[in-house]
This record gives C-alpha cells, structure tokens and sequence, in this order.
C-alpha cells in the first residue's frame, strides 16, 4: 500500500529517506517537472523527476522532515493548470556509504540520478509502465489546450521582446496541450512540433529549470518557430477586394485587417480548427458570411477584444466574468445591453449574445494595434499601412453548415474558399479538431451547451454511482447521438467525454465521428469490454460504432432514458428516480416514436409513465 507522510519513522539511515512518488492526472504539458525541480531543489533534496508513460514519476531522497514537506507541497500547490487524480508515496530507507549495518547503512542503497550526484535533476521521458496501478485510460496525462496567459500576453505586446506580435508564444501555464500531443508521454517529438526544431535561444529556456518555458513542449520563436501567412481565397465568386487592392509591403496581418475592415469574410486557422470570422458590429459583413455559409437565422458567436469592452457592451456577473477571463476562455451566453453596438443580424431576434474573448496569440493580435498597445486602430491614431480593427468580430466554427469542423490547411482551401475571402494559415499541424466550449450561467450555475475546447480530456468521475454490484465495471463505449453528438468512454468509475462533433447526418460527418473515435481510443489505449448505442435501428452514428468495434456485444438504450440516466450520473443521483425528459422525439421500447416523456427507474431499467407523444 502507498505510505503517508508520517509513517516508516523508524525505517531511517543516517537521517535519510528515499521516497518514490507516482503522480496521476493532468500533470503533462503543465510545468509540473519544473514546479517539482524548483521545489526539490529549494529544500535541498536529491533525486530526479521525469515523465512515465500518461505519469509523473519522482524519486527524492533527503531528511524525513524534508521529504514530507516536498510530498505535502505537491498535494496542496501544484501548478495551476495541473489535476492530480491520486498520488502514490512508498518511503525507504537509505543506506550511506561508509557505515555499518548497525546504523542502518545495510536497508536501502540508491543509484538514482540526481541522488548519485547529490543534487535534483530532470530526466528524460519514458513510456515505462510507472505503478502497478492500473490507470482507468492510458495514454498521456495532458490537460485541455489553455488561453494565453497574462505573461505571454505581455510579451506579445512588448516591441522589445523577442516574440512580438508571434502568433505561437506559449510557455508551461498556457497554449495548446490536447490538440497537438500524439501519443505519450507528452513530449515535443510526440507531438505536431517536432518539425520544428529550436534555435539555441529557446532550446536554452527549454532546458533551464528556471525558465517559465522549461519543458515547454510548443516552445518557439519566430526564427525556428511556425509561421502564418495570408492566402486570398481564388474560388469566392465576388471577393470584397481584388488582387490589385492588397498593397505590396502590407504583411499577412494587414492583409487579414483589410479584409476585415472592407467587409469581408477571413478564415482563421485557430488552436483547435477554422474560424469564419467578420466584423460584428458591421450589419453587411454578417449578412455576406450568412449568405455564403447558408446560414439565414441560426446566431453566431463573437470575440470581443478586451474585458472591458465585454463590461461596456452585456450585462456580466462576477462569475460570468470568471468564466470568460479563465484558463478555458469558452463563449458564454450575454445579455446584451441596450447600447451594444453588435450588429442585430448576429443574433436575430434575441437579447443574448454568445461571447468569447481571444484565446489564442493568433486571434489576439487580430485587435492588437502595431505599435503593440491593446487599443482600438482608427485610421487618424495610426500609421497609413494600418487598417481599422473591429472591437468585436464574428467567430463561428469554420464549417459548412451541417458538415464538420475544418482544421486541416488542404481541406480548408477546398470546403471554406467559397465561403471566405482570404485566410489565415500557418504550418502548425492540428493534431485532432476540438471546436469552442459554449456555456451559460444560471442562478449562480455553469450550464454547459456546448463542453469542448479547454474542458476536453478531462475525466468525470462516476465511481459508486453505476455500480453495478457484480464486481468491476465493464469498460464501455457510448456511441452518443446523430445530433450535436459527443461519445463517450467508460473505465474503471471514470468517463472520458469527446470534444464536440457536431451533427452526424451526412456521410461527411460520420466520417469525422469514425476518425474521432479511432484516435481517441488510439491516444488513450482503450479498448472496450462493451458498446452502448441508441435503440433506432436507423442511426448511422450506431451503424458506425458497430463497425468500429465489430466484435464486442452491443446494448442498444432507449433515447429518453439515456438522457435520464445521464442527468442522474451528473448529479450523483443513485436507485431509483423519476425523469421528466422534454428534449424532443425518440425511438421508443415499442417501435414508435416517443417525446415529452415521465419516466421512473435507475441506471439499468425504467417503465414509462406519462407523455406527451
């Protein structure tokens, strides 16, 4: 069993303790290595840290009291963007060269680098098993992609900095994690980075455990680093500016600014796939992007430039404003005010709008003026080269409507050119699509509409509450809806919920479902014992899930007790309850169709006892 700060006082050698210690959760891609070098170091420990597999895997050998504080330190305070899931101690003694076995010398001897050394170092990575505790999924332990931070924004803006205006800073508490990692450990050559190799300036940050971009795994710099560049788009049948209107020495941010600024439609290449972005506060530029995407009424999303613009324009709570300025940076649904000057056609015929502010370096420098201060561009305050900036621009997934998010470069010329006129492309590849996270708070709670970008992979825990006292759990694939769907993986009282699909009606979209189940399971090493689909013997997504896993057992459930039973596992509801389900139509027990449902049962069964179908 795991040891506790504490226990084996007697166990010592000379004054020393050898502890090894496991970490699980999102403790990859976070800067927990350097957090724990800096905290072993600081206490004079001795030992190394290294990536193991989806683990963090420390040795540390020092006095008792040392030890313990390092172990209790990294339970309460670990880094900001890291999740710790459970954490394995087991304490040794240490034997000192040169004394007998009387004092102890004979218990343990370590040859452990750092140890040997007498000082604390990072090791390199290794996809070694790290404990004999058996994870619920494998792969690795990275946290979902994270909005710029306020350091990195600084830098951003700073003409003396050597990332100005770069459209890729990051350091260890911000930028991409889950939309670039290929397998584990999370390591740069495991990830869409590993094109890139560093210059000696960042691979010297890279490598200094004091450095906020040590192990930065994204780390770089416009001299080895991806770069963007501004494509008009040759297919859109009646572009707002010709070739002959971009001027010469404008460079790809102008460009994309001019577009912009004429009225224009601009697809932008983000952290997790395409946006169609124009501005919002432009009646005409909406009804353009509406027109080409054939999208007459559904509301669009926007990105507001700064917080304080958010306060001038919706009405926002203390929360609200939580939620828009954290580490997920998703669309949160506002009331707008009655000055708001966002263009009506955004949201037709209602007071709320869905608003995000910019959560990526890219988007951020669409609303940065030149000279690097965070203020709104008017043609009198600047330069003649630079054009107006919109202090809100439309940012809606870069899809056709009804099929898939866009977030390969090939792909986007082909499906969005008509759509756009130019585009913001950069060499970045993007290892899996996860579109923006949508929520809105009521009565002081998060709802989620949409959970996405910066919640996805994180794990919900379930354990105790599906149980189904016949030993452990089968693991198990739930295959979701035709609709908005999200898939899910079961394993070991944990759930494993996908990024946002979206709708899965065309033979394209099953074809993204069927990609983003396989990498999915590929990433994290699952396998499931059972699936689980919608009864409607004509889904195509059930269809697909059978085809993907064509030799485990099938339960089909019933649509409305699927949304019961979630909502009961949500909140930690257990026996027996009584769902009332208002969602729409489904396939019932009896071969027709069902809706407005009552339902009473568990996980396991349900009788219906009232509808509305």
């Amino acid at each position: 069993m795991p040891s506790k700060p504490g226990e084996f006082g007697q166990q010592r050698a000379g004054g020393l303790i050898h502890t090894t210690i496991t970490v699980r959760g999102a403790v990859q891609g976070v800067g927990f290595r350097p957090f724990v070098y800096k905290l072993a170091t600081s206490l004079g420990l001795s030992g190394f840290v290294r990536n193991q597999g989806g683990l963090v895997y420390i040795e540390v050998t020092g006095s008792r009291e040392k030890v313990d504080e390092f172990v209790s330190e990294i339970r309460s305070n670990p880094p900001s963007l890291a999740r710790i899931d459970g954490m394995e101690v087991q304490y040794t003694a240490v034997a000192i060269p040169g004394t007998s076995s009387e004092e102890g010398g004979e218990l343990f001897k370590t040859s452990s680098p750092g140890t040997a050394l007498g000082r604390f170092v990072v090791v390199e990575s290794t996809d070694e098993k790290a404990s004999a505790y058996q994870e619920p999924f494998g792969g690795p332990g990275v946290p979902p992609d994270s909005a710029i931070c306020s350091k990195c924004q600084k830098e951003l803006s700073d003409p003396r900095d050597r990332r100005y205006f770069y459209p890729f800073i990051n350091c260890t508490e911000c930028g991409p994690r889950f939309t670039i990692v290929e397998s584990a450990p999370y390591d740069r050559e495991r990830t869409t980075m590993k094109v890139f190799p560093m210059c000696h300036r960042c691979r010297d940050e890279y490598t200094n455990p004091l450095d906020r971009r040590f192990h930065a795994e994204p780390n770089a710099c416009p001299d080895c680093g991806p770069q963007v560049v501004f494509e008009p788009s040759e297919i859109t049948e009646s572009p707002v500016l010709g070739p002959d209107e971009y001027r010469a020495d404008d460079d790809w941010l102008q460009k994309a600014r001019r577009v912009l600024s004429h009225g224009g439609v601009l697809a932008v290449k983000g952290i997790g796939g395409f946006h169609l972005a124009c501005d919002a506060t432009n009646p005409d530029a909406v009804a353009l992007l509406r027109a080409r995407k054939r999208r007459p009424a559904k509301p669009f999303a926007i990105m507001v430039k700064d917080i304080d613009t958010v306060r001038r324009w919706f009405y926002v709570s203390p929360l609200e404003e939580e939620i828009l300025t954290s580490r997920a940076a998703p669309i949160v649904i506002l009331r707008a005010r009655e000055n708001c000057p966002v263009a009506k056609n955004v949201a037709p015929g209602l007071m709320h709008v869905g608003v995000m502010l910019p959560h990526s370096p890219l988007h951020l420098l669409l609303f940065l003026s030149g000279d690097g201060e965070a203020r709104e561009l008017t043609p009198e305050a600047q330069p003649e080269l630079h054009e107006p900036v919109p202090e809100a621009l439309v940012m809606t997934s870069g899809n056709r409507s009804g099929e898939p998010l866009v977030f390969r470069n090939e792909e986007a010329r082909s499906s969005l050119g008509p759509l756009v006129d130019g585009f913001l492309m950069h060499n970045r590849e993007i290892a899996r699509p996860c579109d923006d996270s949508v929520v809105r708070v009521v009565g002081e709670k998060v709802l989620f509409y949409r959970r996405s970008r910066g919640w996805v992979p994180e794990t919900l825990e379930v354990a105790g509450i599906c149980a189904s006292g016949d030993g452990e759990m089968p693991r198990v694939f739930a295959a979701g809806a035709e609709g908005k769907n999200v898939f899910a993986f079961l394993s070991r009282g944990k759930v494993l919920l996908s990024q946002h699909v979206g709708d899965l009606y065309s033979e394209e979209g099953i074809s993204r479902y069927k990609f983003l189940v396989r990498d999915l399971a590929s990433l994290y090493k699952f396998e499931p014992d059972i699936i689980a689909v919608d009864s409607h013997p004509g889904y195509e997504v059930s269809k697909a899930a059978r085809e993907l896993f064509p030799d485990k057992p099938v339960v089909e459930v019933q649509h409305h007790h699927a949304h019961m039973a979630s909502v009961m596992a949500e909140h930690g509801l257990k026996g027996r309850c009584v769902g009332i389900i208002l969602d729409g139509t489904g396939y019932g027990a009896d071969g027709r169709v069902w809706g407005g449902e009552v339902l009473a049962g568990d996980y396991r069964c349900f009788e219906r006892l009232y509808h509305l179908a």
